[in-house]
């Protein structure tokens, strides 16, 4: 799988996304501060690589936020199934 977000590009908040922002956190965007990083997790018969950013929301920074988890933060609640 290729990186989809670069440096700089906004996160408009689904109902999900905002479910993780800190107590008195009210920010609705958020903008991926880091380039892709390649994530390595391995297990004695399972190693899983996949792609992971550091995210600003408001004045909350979530560090490796896997890009899988920032496609659900984002996604369309209307097309979910």
């Amino acid at each position: 799988m290729e990186a989809k977000y670069n440096k700089g590009n906004l996160i408009i908040l689904n109902s999900f996304g905002l479910l993780l922002r800190d107590d008195g956190n009210e920010a609705k965007i958020g903008i991926v501060i880091s380039g892709p990083r390649n994530y390595m997790h391995s297990q004695e018969i399972l190693e899983l690589f996949y792609w992971v950013y550091d995210v600003m929301i408001g004045n909350q920074l979530i560090t490796d936020v896997p890009q899988e988890f920032i496609d659900r933060m984002v996604k369309d609640e209307e097309n979910i199934k």
